[in-house]
């Protein structure tokens, strides 16, 4: 992940803090072809959809470090956010997935290899 505070651009480690305002962009490595998607849980339990801007994941090419195409500006919600990264062997429904963690639930779809995350926003 990186972020952008006050127009400089740092890598984030996990739990690091960053600030509401904030733009993030996430990268990824991956040895082989996958649908790819990031999604998240505000400390309110509120869920997100950070990549893509599609009802299912994209399909990325293999790769180290690859920047995903979008940034995020992030919002007032302070708190520990904790994000998911999916690199499945095909293209998943994301809109169950949100609702399924704003519901605690923490379950995906076989194929699926999950990355977890996690940020502190002041």
């Amino acid at each position: 992940m990186y972020v952008q505070h006050d127009g400089e651009v740092r890598r984030a480690g996990p739990g690091e803090t960053v600030a509401a305002g904030d733009a993030v962009r996430f990268a990824v490595s991956m040895p082989r072809a996958a649908y790819v998607a990031v999604l998240s849980v505000d400390s309110k339990g509120s869920g997100s959809i950070y990549f893509p801007l599609t009802a299912r994941a994209a399909l990325l090419s293999a790769g180290q470090d690859v920047a995903l195409p979008l940034s995020t500006r992030l919002d007032a919600t302070v708190g520990e956010e904790r994000l998911i990264g999916l690199f499945c062997s095909s293209p998943v429904e994301l809109a169950p997935l949100r609702q399924g963690l704003e519901r605690g639930l923490d379950r995906f779809p076989e194929g699926c290899q999950v990355t977890r995350w996690s940020f502190i926003k002041h």
